[in-house]
């Protein structure tokens, strides 16, 4: 695929902030709004190809909120997709502003601030070190610091051997607890265990003993 989807969800940054105004909203239109604003979401995705981004707004009640954008230059990139969400493309890595606002005629101050910062591409994703890594934090299409590559190799290379030795670890962890349990098994049944090996030892005995005779017996004849 052309894109690589980093959707993200950041609702939960969706925190009011102290300076927020709600002049004309009735008590119940800020109560409502404070029921319903989890619903509000962010999402974003990167694309590896042109290197930019597109953010898509969730909506849950166009009827009375709506968004107000700022930082994105050229607002033309914005589009609604359908009454609930509206989508912005080709932008990129930056600080984006975000207002929810009443719309109705008794609320028509802003219930919400949101900062967004989009990520800044990462160059060293696709190197052929992060082979086997992809989860690691340095090899996602996006990261936000800047460091040279002799950095990159250094951070990747602890990440691996860390990786490594917790791995071994879990699986040492995993043998020991087979052990565990098959100990534990043999006390919890070592009454039951004791008897099956006399009864087979038994068996075993007198098919013995059975066999002999049966030789002895024709030998007689």
């Amino acid at each position: 695929m052309n894109k690589i989807k980093n959707l993200l969800t950041i609702a939960i940054i969706f925190t009011i902030l102290p300076n927020a105004i709600y002049a004309d909203c009735t008590t119940e239109e800020i109560k409502h709004f404070k029921k319903i604003e989890k619903d509000y979401k962010v999402t974003y995705e990167f694309n590896k190809d042109t290197e930019t981004y597109t953010i898509t707004f969730y909506n849950p009640e166009p009827d009375n909120y709506d968004y107000a954008i700022y930082g994105i230059d050229d607002m033309s990139s914005c589009k609604e997709i359908n009454r609930q969400e509206t989508k912005c493309e080709n932008l990129l890595g930056n600080n984006y502003y975000l207002q929810i606002v009443g719309i109705t005629e008794t609320c028509n101050d802003t219930l919400k601030e949101v900062s967004t910062n989009l990520s800044r591409q990462n160059n060293y994703w696709d190197d052929p070190l992060c082979e086997g890594i992809e989860e690691f934090v340095l090899c996602q299409p996006t990261y936000d610091k800047e460091i040279d590559y002799d950095t990159f190799v250094s951070r990747v290379n602890i990440y691996k051997k860390t990786k490594q030795r917790e791995e071994t670890k879990s699986k040492e962890e995993k043998e020991n607890k087979i052990i565990d349990n098959l100990i534990n098994f043999i006390k919890d049944n070592l009454l039951n265990i004791v008897l099956i090996i006399i009864f087979v030892v038994a068996i075993t005995i007198t098919v013995i003993l059975a066999a002999k005779s049966i030789r002895k017996s024709r030998r007689l004849e």
